[in-house]
């Protein structure tokens, strides 16, 4: 598998930059946490993934095992396996039997032993990543390169002894090339909780930065809604400040922004050229800021293929001026 020298760089920043309001959030009630936003419309989009019942996600429920091996069977289109699967706990009627067998067939999974599968079973962190680094080893072969100028590896988790030898591989690749992380606790460690039961968001996510990442399927980085912002605060640098509070301006510099789609990260050098902040106000009076160079957004950079200058210096002036 060939690798790109861009990788998600992980820091602080970036974690609260994917934690945006947008404006076509799933339409399920529970769908509470920003950050996932974006990767839970994506699957329903993509029917990779249903609800729990009536107007439910669940993102912040536990997944099973039967949970995970289905929403991969639905990612990789729903296809037949040529033989069954070989499990006493796995019914034949069940809506996961043919992602099981499919599964097994693909060398994702030998089951919770040589008979049962225990669908219902949670699913762990590190054993969902281990079936989503060998659905990239089937297509991709092994990864020759994980983390590739990625600042961050998993010697950096304190816990990270804590994987179990079987799962290092996958989580190595997780942690370098898909931007897993963990929760920092009260005394500042860095824990990657490799055994703790992953949710139904984060499995979500994960999958849409493997699809991103490692397929090249290009992702929106946001996705605002116009009415939810009241001013924009654009600076040049350290230099001059306009304001904007137009609505028809708002939503005009809104417009690129989610239109920004990205398939990779960018480590980023020694700034160098121009480049700009915008300070935006949510009605909810949150205030976020993004930086805008030429082709890049927080760091994040447009793919090769894609339209030259996309901030351009001149399109960034043309809202000065423009202020009510």
């Amino acid at each position: 598998m060939a690798h790109r020298r861009w990788r998600w760089l992980l820091c602080a920043a970036l974690a609260c930059s994917l934690c945006l309001p947008v404006s076509a959030a799933p339409s399920q009630e529970d769908a509470q946490d920003h950050g996932m936003d974006l990767s839970l419309t994506w699957a329903q989009e993509e029917g990779i993934l249903l609800g729990t019942g009536p107007d439910q996600l669940t993102p912040n429920g536990e997944a099973t095992r039967a949970m995970a091996v289905t929403v991969l069977h639905r990612y990789a289109g729903t296809p037949q396996a040529n033989s069954s699967h070989p499990f006493s706990d796995v019914p034949a009627e069940a809506y996961y039997a043919d992602a099981v067998a499919w599964a097994v067939e693909t060398g994702l999974t030998n089951g919770k032993t040589a008979e049962t599968f225990c669908p219902n079973d949670p699913i762990s962190r590190q054993e969902f990543a281990t079936l989503l680094y060998r659905l990239c080893v089937d297509r991709h072969g092994v990864p020759e390169q994980v983390g590739e100028n990625n600042i961050t590896t998993i010697a950096d988790f304190t816990d990270h002894q804590a994987v179990a030898p079987y799962a290092l591989p996958a989580m190595t690749w997780a942690v370098g090339d898909l931007f897993l992380t963990g929760e920092t606790n009260e005394n500042g460690e860095r824990l990657l909780q490799p055994q703790a039961s992953i949710l139904r968001g984060e499995m979500t996510q994960l999958l849409r930065q493997y699809d991103c990442l490692v397929e090249g399927n290009p992702a929106p980085l946001y996705r605002f809604a116009a009415e939810g912002v009241t001013q924009i605060q654009l600076r040049a640098g350290t230099g001059e400040v306009v304001t904007l509070t137009d609505p028809a301006e708002i939503a005009r510099f809104l417009e690129r922004v989610n239109a920004f789609t990205y398939t990779s990260q960018y480590n980023p050098e020694p700034a160098g050229g121009f480049y700009y902040f915008a300070d935006i106000t949510m009605r909810t009076g949150e205030v976020l800021q993004l930086e805008l160079q030429p082709n890049e957004l927080n760091h994040h950079i447009l793919p090769p293929s894609s339209e030259q200058d996309f901030f351009s210096q001149e399109w960034l002036q043309s809202f000065y001026g423009t202020t009510t």
